[in-house]
């Protein structure tokens, strides 16, 4: 608890861990990474989000615009997507990752 409160500056309770999936964020994530979100950081600010799109999750670069969000991926191989807000849901802000050695 203390390293989600001093070092992530987070609380616990808002804290949950994801294993990444797939290869749309490499380099930046890889396969098998682990990510701490921060539910609590839902502001609408440009950054690395956990989103709901129907039943899936994506970790994602967010942008957000007047009337749609842009989801970008690290990398290149995969296009940008547009998504209204009503199909979107953003779950919380990416505040830290690590890998196995």
């Amino acid at each position: 608890a203390s390293l989600i409160k001093k070092q992530w500056r987070a609380s616990p309770k808002d804290t949950i861990m994801l294993f990444v999936k797939g290869d749309s964020m490499t380099p930046l994530l890889q396969d098998g990474d682990l990510v701490a979100i921060d539910k609590s950081r839902t502001e609408a600010t440009k950054g690395l989000y956990v989103c709901r799109i129907e039943n899936d999750l994506y970790i994602k670069n967010v942008t957000f615009h007047k009337d749609v969000v842009i989801l970008s991926s690290e990398n290149p191989a995969y296009e940008p997507i547009a998504v209204s807000y009503n199909d979107f849901a953003l779950i919380g802000k990416v505040i830290w990752y690590g890998r196995s050695l």
